[in-house]
């Protein structure tokens, strides 16, 4: 889709300095405009809830990147437990 949309990748990156290809807000620096490739339009996916769901956790790659799925569990629910808004 990048490279369709007239996008480069240098270095790993979105036009050498953006690290995702999907933001909001992000400029270039040296031009303020959009960089091309660059998509404001998230991709989704669908999943049904289940009863046994306790809560719904949504991030970006750069959650993932730093915790694993399992420490993002405990995090949401040390949160909600000293809000006490566990329901």
């Amino acid at each position: 889709r990048v490279l369709r949309e007239g996008g480069t990748i240098e270095g790993g990156r979105l036009s050498g300095f953006l690290e995702v290809a999907r933001a909001f807000g992000d400029l270039d620096q040296r031009t303020g405009c959009k960089p091309a490739g660059l998509s404001g339009t998230p991709e989704l996916t669908s999943q049904p809830l289940q009863p046994e769901d306790e809560f719904v956790l949504l991030g970006s790659d750069g959650l993932w990147r730093l915790l694993d799925l399992q420490a993002a569990v405990r995090l949401a629910r040390a949160d909600l437990r000293a809000h006490a808004d566990v329901e």
